[in-house]
């Protein structure tokens, strides 16, 4: 909106006096129309430093919703969503061009006060009829079919020119019932338009205030998602006339009835109750609703320049066929391309393609350069589970799916459903579409379509704003430069990004709870002192726990330990030494150093450095100072020099099993229990994650935590910087534990990717808001939910399948995890698995299936053995460590 604002002004077609501003919900938050009327109201005044109304002039259009039921207008917002063209003289204009001309026109017959508009109606009016009251509040009302206005609101005008019942969203029976349907079955609709005088603005504001000065709490009171105010029901309904108390508290909330919205209502009557709303009928007016894809081709096509359908903004080919009725906006037909009856293109570019009749399709550009083109029924409702006119139930019957592969979360609709695969280019977006329309019929490429990249109809994803200021302050600073990263490239785009990943590092160790203090209290307790821990498998919920996403969002991971070979692969030896130095050691790595300055083991940036876990982990624990010193005068403090020790076992590098957290864990373990402390799991957990950031590794906790001990557990936390982790151990009869240890297999795929670098990109693109980003990190907190669900109800089968659904937000995340070998051996092992996940940030190391009833371990080795004959692929013996 901001992007709209500033191109308008640049071409000076919006008045330069004016003062514009776009409001967001605050704190990502859905506060209710209400709210956001309040916020706006603060916004005014906080911007004139003062919370006076009497000499302006406001207009305020109310558009933030997510226009699920026109979704080719949810990445752009329908207040700038086209208009039909005969209604623009023949410009290209929108919704918001038209309010402003008509806003025009209205302020000089306006005093002081604000005018309230929907950014998803239009309004046809005649301004010289218009005169509004100088106290309370006017609402502009127009006639209406009563089906109509049964989906809005309706007004009872009294003998006194005033409202007397505000009647929001009633069935028509209702309505008939109440006196509001005239003889020829028309309301007086509510346009979405009043006008509130100066004297109602102020008892507004004043709920915001206390003893006449701004307050936060009031303003946290009234605005917020608990509350959910709305403008209509909370706003409107106590200024007519013959509204009560009793029924204004029952009135029908914009969200739920809450307790919060209780009070404010039994704060909010008294003080609107003494004003009144006139009633403004304007005769001549025409009320235009862009609420559904339905409603916006009816609109278009009345009246269309090109008689059985409307074009706008578009370049047709003579050889192509354009069926009657069809829309066409922003869009190249080329060739003998056939658009079908009904149809809608927006924003694509076809060429001797067919496209069937009464069908959306929508191209979108993503900020990362993917390709999308979405595609519907004009008929369908996103609300609901419906495709292309049919249960979304039965596309999945057609092609034997699972729900899992179109959701992760409890809302099963059109709107979440992952069905449009994201491509680089526009021209395999389009294909994609149209393969996604064959499998409607039980046609198509399925395979294709599983292995993509898939979102849903949503152009955005909420995600939950952290509940701590230091921690918004440090997304607003990371924020800023990873888009200065990304605008500038090069090097100067690189420093922008490490400054960016900096700041992370630097609230990480600040406030982890375990913050890095030199212990000059620490003496060595044992002569030698072991740690041994085992590996975890992650089962739903990675990258959830990883920051700053977990700091903003909170985390949520269901994992298990195991074991390799009935071994516990990772430990870490301390042995007392008479030397004054420091020796690492690790055999798996083959390398061997040994430092007797304390310089070098103070430098744990380097990914490349062999030894820079271990230094990490003598910072992190307080053995060493993070700075200055010398090494004769800690160790002369510790009692002696020792050697660290550190191996993992057979296992190889990149493994995705959280081999480097787990090792850092143990390392703490044992450096914490040499010097005679015994560490909680808590203390361990957030000294490891100050490892990861001295290292710049970035990790999260799921790791570590899937390590340290046994059992499959489900880990979560609370938005926050420091994040307070909540392990629930799961507790599974005998028979869902042998059909685990049974089924459950690891396959190594002999391939390897460096985490770090996955991390950066992924973590990355959430800060800059890529939509299926962002979607996809919710729908994996939601599903690692549903999987413990399952688990913990014995239901195995479902478990397999939601690794699937699993997979596919991976993918969604990162493109790169599933390389072409991944999918090969997914593709060799169809048959013999249920359920299929990638470990780790993907691109190598193990991969880990389910396996169907009835099949053996040794099935899918022989079937490994044949498809990839001396090659490194193959099943790797493991378990899960239960208890």
């Amino acid at each position: 909106y901001r992007a709209q604002l500033a191109s308008r002004g640049a071409r000076r077609l919006l008045p330069a006096q004016t003062h514009f501003a776009v409001i967001p919900d605050p704190r990502g938050k859905r506060v209710g129309s209400g709210g956001a009327t309040l916020a706006a109201l603060r916004y005014v005044a906080a911007h004139r430093g003062r919370g006076d109304f009497s000499a302006l002039r406001i207009l305020l259009i109310h558009s933030g919703g997510d226009a699920k039921r026109v979704p080719q207008y949810s990445a752009l917002g329908k207040l700038f969503s086209p208009v039909p063209p005969a209604l623009s003289d023949g410009r290209v204009s929108t919704l918001f061009d038209e309010w402003m001309r008509t806003a025009a026109a209205l302020a000089p017959r306006a005093g002081a006060g604000m005018l309230v508009l929907s950014g998803d109606v239009l309004l046809l009016l005649d301004p010289a009829g218009v005169d509004f009251a100088a106290s309370g509040a006017t609402a502009l009302s127009c006639k209406a079919p009563v089906a109509l206005g049964g989906k809005h609101g309706v007004f009872l005008g009294g003998v006194d020119g005033n409202v007397r019942r505000f009647l929001h969203k009633q069935s028509e029976e209702i309505l008939a019932a109440e006196g509001a349907t005239d003889a020829r079955g028309e309301v007086d609709i509510d346009t979405g338009a009043v006008f509130f005088a100066p004297d109602l603005l102020a008892s507004l504001y004043s709920l915001l205030t206390e003893e006449g000065a701004y307050s936060k709490d009031r303003f946290a009171r009234f605005v917020n998602d608990r509350a959910r105010l709305s403008l209509y029901a909370d706003f409107l309904y106590p200024l007519a006339a013959d509204a009560t108390k009793e029924s204004y508290l029952r009135e029908r909330p914009e969200g739920d009835f809450t307790p919060e919205l209780a009070s404010a209502r039994e704060e909010i009557f008294p003080l609107l109750r003494p004003y009144r709303m006139a009633l403004l009928r304007l005769p001549n007016a025409k009320f235009l609703h862009f609420g559904s894809t339905k409603e916006l081709l009816a609109l278009m096509n009345e009246g269309g320049a090109n008689g059985d359908f409307t074009a706008y903004n578009s370049q047709i080919d003579p050889h192509a066929r354009i069926g009657a009725g069809a829309y066409l906006e922003n869009a190249r037909i080329r060739g003998a391309a056939a658009v079908g009856a009904g149809a809608i293109l927006s924003g694509v570019d076809i060429t001797d393609e067919e496209i069937p009749p009464h069908t959306v399709l929508h191209a979108l550009t993503r900020a990362d350069g993917k390709s999308i083109v979405r595609l519907y029924g004009v008929e369908d409702d996103p609300k609901t589970a419906t495709f292309l006119g049919a249960p979304l139930a039965a596309f999945l019957e057609k092609n034997r799916l699972t729900p899992a592969v179109l959701w992760s979360g409890e809302e099963k609709t059109l709107w979440t459903a992952a069905l449009y695969p994201l491509c680089d280019t526009a021209e395999e977006a389009l294909a994609a579409a149209l393969n996604l329309c064959a499998l409607a019929r039980g046609e198509g490429d399925l395979a294709a379509w599983k292995n993509a990249a898939r979102t849903g109809l949503f152009a955005y994803s909420e995600a939950a704003p952290a509940q701590e200021r230091e921690s918004n302050d440090l997304g607003e600073k990371m924020r800023f430069h990873a888009w200065l990263g990304r605008l500038t490239g090069g090097a100067e785009g690189e420093e922008h990004y490490a400054a960016c990943f900096r700041a992370l590092r630097e609230a990480t160790v600040r406030e982890s709870g375990a913050p890095i203090v030199y212990r000059t209290d620490y003496r060595i307790q044992k002569e030698t002192y072991t740690a041994a821990l085992p590996l975890r498998v992650n089962f739903g919920g990675g990258w959830s726990d990883t920051p700053p996403y977990c700091y903003e969002n909170g985390g949520a991971v269901l994992n298990a330990a195991i074991l390799l070979d009935g071994k516990k692969p990772v430990s870490v030896t301390l042995a007392r030494l008479d030397e004054p130095k420091i020796v690492l050691d690790s055999r798996d790595m083959d390398v061997h150093g040994e430092f007797t300055a304390l310089a070098p083991l103070q430098e744990t940036g380097d990914p490349q450095d062999p030894f820079a876990l271990q230094k990490a982990a003598l910072i992190a624990c307080g053995v060493i100072p993070a700075t200055g010193g010398t090494l004769g005068e800690v160790l002369a403090r510790l009692g002696g020099g020792f050697l660290m020790n550190s191996e993992v076992t057979d296992v190889p590098k990149g493994s995705g099993l959280g081999t480097s957290s787990i090792l850092s864990a143990a390392c703490v373990q044992a450096l914490l229990g040499f010097v005679g402390v015994t560490p909680t799991a808590d203390e361990v957990y957030r000294r490891v994650l100050c490892m990861e950031q001295l290292m710049a590794t970035g990790g999260g906790w799921q790791d570590q935590v899937g390590g340290l001990t046994a059992g499959i557990k489900f880990i979560t936390s609370a938005a926050g910087v420091r994040q307070d982790l909540s392990a629930e151990y799961l507790t599974l009869d005998e028979k869902t534990k042998a059909a685990l240890d049974g089924r459950f297999a690891l396959i190594y795929t002999g391939e390897r990717r460096l985490g770090r670098t996955v991390l950066r990109k992924v973590m990355g693109n959430y800060l800059e808001n890529h939509p299926a980003t962002l979607a996809a990190l919710a729908g994996i907190k939601r599903l690692a939910r549903e999987m413990r669900a399952a688990l913990t109800a014995g239901e195995v089968d479902r478990f397999a399948a939601l690794l699937d659904g699993h997979t596919a937000l991976l993918r969604q995340i990162d493109g790169g995890c599933a390389t072409p070998r991944i999918d090969e051996i997914f593709a060799v092992t169809e048959d013999l698995v249920d359920g299929r996940m990638i470990c780790g940030a993907g691109g190598g190391g193990f991969l880990q299936v389910m396996l169907k009833k009835g099949v053996t371990h040794a099935d899918l080795a022989a079937r490994l053995a044949a498809a990839f004959a001396d090659e490194k692929i193959t099943v790797w013996p493991c378990s899960i460590l239960f208890e």
